[in-house]
This record gives C-alpha cells, structure tokens and sequence, in this order.
C-alpha cells in the first residue's frame, strides 16, 4: 500500500484545484515507486502543485 505524500496545505489546495487533478496520485505512486526520499517526494510534489498553479492562473488547457 502506498503512503499519502504530506504536502503543506496551499501547494495541496493547487494540486486540487488544477488541470493536472487527475494525474497527481499517478505522480505520487511513480515517484514511491523509485523509491525517492520522501523529503524529495514532498518537493517534486510541491514543484508540480506550483506548476499547477501557473498553468490555471494562465488559463492553459491541457490540450495546449
């Protein structure tokens, strides 16, 4: 069984809220799965959360 990685509450609020959704427990379960330390985990996830946010502030589609 796979852990939740622990992200602070804003990145986590960017993740939900974003075009990138659907694929952020696919993201997780990789980065588990190569078995990064989970301080790094917690920082690629951080980095995708404010990627997320710059693609919906900028109102990208996925499709772009």
């Amino acid at each position: 069984m796979q852990k939740m990685i622990v992200i602070q509450p804003q990145p986590r609020a960017w993740l939900e809220g974003s075009i990138l959704q659907p694929y952020v427990s696919q993201c997780g379960e990789h980065l588990q799965r190569r078995r990064y330390a989970p301080g790094t985990q917690r920082a690629y996830m951080c980095c995708i959360a404010h990627f997320a946010h710059w693609l919906t502030q900028e109102g990208y589609r996925l499709e772009a």
